[in-house]
Order: C-alpha cells, then sequence, then structure tokens
C-alpha cells in the first residue's frame, strides 16, 4: 500500500542554486577571457551562448540564480573590472534597428533606450516584490538595457562617441583590433615569464651565457651569446650534454622570444630589454639580465622563493643571485630615499607625537574602528548596480540576515532616500532619474539613513546602523513617513 502511494506521488524537481552559482561564475570567467583576447563582439556572443545554456536549468530558482550571480560576476566585484557596459555596447548594435531615432536614422533614440530600461528596472522590481519567484524577466537584460541607457545619455565610451551607429560601429572594430593585438602581447609575456623562471631554476645557465660570446661578464644575456652558446651545443655534443633539457629548451625559447616583435611593441613586456640604432626606430640589440628576469617572475620575493626549491650545487648560485639582486634594490632604494630625506626630517617628530597618542588612546578606540570599518562595508554596498533598485540594494545590505520585516523597511528607506536624492515628489520620477552607481548614503549623508532607521523601530536595522540621531527626530520622521502604522 505505501509503495503505491509513493509511485503516484509527484516527484518535485531537486532545486540546486549552489550549482546555478558555480556555474555562472564559471560562464562569467570565460566571457571575461574572450572580452580580454577578442573584444566586446565576441564576449557577447559568448554570452549569448551561455544564456541559452542556463535555459536548460531545471527550476525557474535555478535559472533566476544563475541571471542574477551572472549580473554580478560581469560586474565590478572582488575588483575586477565591469564589464557590462561594454557589453551593452553590443546589445545595442544588436537591437540598433529597434532603437533607431525617428528623426534620425542614423543614430540611436536615447529616450527611447531609457524609457525601456526603466520600464524593465520597474518589471524586475514588481517581479521581486509580488512575483513568487517565477522568473519571468530576465535580469541579464535589465542590466544590459541599464548600461546601454547610461552610456548614450553620456554618449562616451573611453572617451569615443557612440551615439550614432557608425560610431559604434567603429568602436567595436577598434576594440576587437586592440583585444587581439592584448591577447598576443600576452602570450609573450606568459611565454617570457616561463623562460624567465627556467633561468631562475637553473641558476648557472646565466652565467654560462653571459660570457658566451668573447668571455667577458657584464652582466648581459644578449642575442649573440644566445647564437654562440647554441652553435656550440650544435658541434660539440660533449659539451652540449652538460646541461639538462630544461636549459637547453629555455635557451632556445629565448632566442625565439628575442625575434618576437611583440617584445617591442609591448610597454609592459619586462624581460627582454632593448635600444634603438640612434632613435630610428631601428632596434639592433636585445639582452636580459638578472633583474629582467626578477621583474618576468615577478619581484626579487619570487626569485626567492623559486630559488628556496633548489638542491645541490645550484642553491648556492641561486642564493648569490638573490642576495645580488636585493643589493641592488636597496643600493637604489637608499639612494632615492636620501633625497627625501630633507624633506621628511621635520615630519618624523609630529608622525612620533601621533603614534603615541594613537598607542595611548588604543584602547578607547578599538569599538570605534571596528564600527567604522561595518560602516564602510555598508558604504560599498549601498553603491547601486546596473539592474537594481532599492529592494536590491536592501537585500545585498542585510545579506546573511533572515529578517523580512527589515528587508521591507530597509527598502522603503531607501526608496525616500531615492526621492530625496534626485529631488523627486515621486517614487516613479526618482526611478526615471537613476543612473548607474548611485550610492543610496554616503559618510555625509548615513546620519539621514539613521533617523530613518531608528524611525522605522527595526531592531535589525538598528543594530545595523547604529542609533539615530535623537528621538525626537525619530518620532517626527516615524509620523512623516508612515512608520508609526502597522
Amino acid at each position: 500500500m505505501v509503495d503505491k502511494v509513493k509511485d503516484s506521488s509527484v516527484e518535485q524537481p531537486t532545486v540546486n542554486t549552489d550549482g546555478a552559482c558555480e556555474d555562472a561564475r564559471k560562464d562569467a570567467d570565460k566571457i571575461r577571457e574572450v572580452f580580454s583576447t577578442q573584444g566586446i563582439q565576441e564576449a557577447y556572443a559568448t554570452l549569448l551562448k551561455e544564456r541559452e545554456g542556463a535555459k536548460l536549468l531545471g527550476t525557474a530558482a535555478e535559472r533566476d540564480t544563475w541571471e542574477k550571480e551572472m549580473v554580478m560576476a560581469l560586474s565590478g566585484r572582488q575588483g575586477k573590472q565591469d564589464i557590462l557596459p561594454a557589453l551593452s555596447l553590443a546589445f545595442l548594435n544588436e537591437n540598433k534597428e529597434a532603437f533607431k531615432n525617428p528623426d534620425e536614422a542614423k543614430e540611436f533614440d536615447v529616450r527611447e533606450v531609457r524609457y525601456q530600461a526603466g520600464r524593465m528596472f520597474d518589471k524586475l522590481d514588481m517581479e521581486t516584490a509580488y512575483g513568487n519567484k517565477e522568473n519571468k524577466v530576465d535580469d541579464l537584460q535589465v542590466a544590459l538595457l541599464g548600461n546601454a541607457a547610461d552610456v548614450l545619455n553620456k554618449n562616451d565610451y573611453n572617451g569615443e562617441n557612440i551615439l550614432e551607429f557608425d560610431d559604434l560601429s567603429e568602436v567595436l572594430q577598434d576594440n576587437a583590433e586592440n583585444a587581439k593585438t592584448e591577447g598576443e602581447y600576452q602570450k609573450t609575456r606568459d611565454t617570457n615569464k616561463q623562460i624567465a623562471e627556467a633561468f631562475a631554476k637553473n641558476p648557472r645557465l646565466f652565467g654560462v651565457l653571459d660570457e658566451a660570446e668573447d668571455g667577458d661578464v657584464d652582466g648581459k644575456i644578449s642575442e649573440e651569446e644566445v647564437d654562440t652558446f647554441l652553435e656550440h651545443c650544435k658541434k660539440n655534443e660533449s659539451f652540449k650534454q652538460l646541461f639538462t633539457k630544461e636549459e637547453l629548451k629555455a635557451v632556445e625559447d629565448l632566442k625565439a622570444t628575442f625575434d618576437d616583435s611583440n617584445n617591442i611593441k609591448d610597454d609592459n613586456n619586462t624581460l627582454v630589454k632593448t635600444s634603438s640604432f640612434l632613435g630610428t626606430g631601428w632596434f639592433r640589440d636585445k639582452w636580459i639580465t638578472q633583474e629582467s628576469i626578477a621583474e618576468a617572475v615577478g619581484g626579487v620575493e619570487a626569485m626567492k622563493a623559486i630559488g628556496s626549491a633548489i638542491t645541490g650545487a645550484g642553491k648556492a648560485l641561486a642564493e648569490a643571485a638573490t642576495k645580488a639582486l636585493e643589493e641592488a634594490k636597496a643600493k637604489k632604494d637608499s639612494t632615492e630615499e636620501d633625497k627625501k630625506e630633507g624633506a621628511e626630517e621635520e615630519g618624523a617628530k609630529e608622525v612620533g607625537k601621533k603614534v603615541g597618542e594613537a598607542v595611548k588612546d588604543d584602547k578607547d578606540t578599538a569599538s570605534d574602528d571596528k564600527s567604522e570599518d561595518s560602516e564602510e562595508n555598508m558604504l560599498t554596498e549601498a553603491v547601486q548596480k546596473a539592474g537594481e533598485g532599492p529592494y536590491q540594494v536592501a537585500a545585498r545590505l542585510l545579506k546573511g540576515k533572515n529578517d523580512e520585516a527589515a528587508q521591507m523597511a530597509l527598502t522603503k528607506i531607501l526608496k525616500q532616500q531615492l526621492m530625496e536624492d534626485t529631488g523627486a515628489k515621486t517614487y516613479e520620477e526618482a526611478v526615471s532619474k537613476l543612473i548607474v552607481g548611485h550610492k543610496f548614503f554616503t559618510p555625509e549623508t548615513i546620519d539621514c539613513i539613521r533617523e530613518k532607521v531608528g524611525a522605522s523601530g527595526n531592531a535589525t536595522l538598528i543594530a545595523m546602523f547604529g542609533p539615530s540621531v535623537s528621538e525626537k527626530a525619530a518620532a517626527d520622521l516615524q509620523k512623516e513617513m508612515g512608520l508609526d502604522k502597522d
């Protein structure tokens, strides 16, 4: 009997929002990689492809999670570049017929894009508040439209006009070419880093090559010295046997990178040094040094880390090379410090005084420092991102706190603050003036938020923001905002 009941029951689909989050992050990394090496158009095409794949996720909750996480991952989170404004250019290019200015057929209708962005934003706001998690509004489209409206309103992308169709096409074409060039530069940098790491792991190799041409040791490995070494290996097998396969490959790779013109064109190249003949642009000499090897692997500390893993006879050489680099750096720093010493002498006593005061007041300020750190985090989280409204910002500020009453109260507070910030008479008017990156509160206005929080009477918010300015101000605001009513 029990088995029959089980067979007749409707099996509910498994919801895996954590998996959807992880998928979105991986997809976003792929899009960023394409953006860096192939440009905006190809990155946007990759985004569309990944979004189609996300539609196959089993539940609306998973699809909604994927969309929201994708928007976050493509924005400037965790110090990464916000590429949503760039992707919005490809979105505009794809939809230029729909957004064509009826009075100027060769340019975008800024008002129409702004209107559509506001309309989609309102739909998302309504769905978030009342949509029962049906995920009918595409978060990505909201974000792309919002960013598109912003760049069109400014008519600027990295200093270039994008209002006219031809201008946008030119920007996208230039971007693709620049991304391709940067991609080629990065390949050379990666190759150079591998070469530098091989030299750092095999420190005797530098000395052998440095004297290969004429026995003169000058702290450089030139093209001629590399050619002489490889030619000697070719003619003398017994000499070649003195070196490992890794060492020989490092020298061959160095010869190849000397011939790579990217080392001349790329301003961020660190391994290969060059000099031009009488400033004519004809590059005559190319070489590497111990210092340039250290730069290419990530600095002297990185060289030390590589050297610490070396055993046997090479260890002493690695330590000597690292010591020489440290001494050279210390000498350079000392020279620069001497120049600053006179200018800084007067300030030394004042610094000492302030340090003493800081030590004295340490216990008194410890709790304040903690609250300042908390306030700093809140100020960062209060910055609106594309496709977000007061509800979404409130949710981010309350992340980890399962308090629906606090969520609704803070949303209402941020809506009123938005109206005050924009000078709007209605919330709808305020939304129409909202631009990406709006700060719902700043160090100067956070006291206003505290007063509104105090008026709300919500314990969670009061604990977050601290007490209001005064009980009287809170009581007045409570009446004004209607928060004194159930």
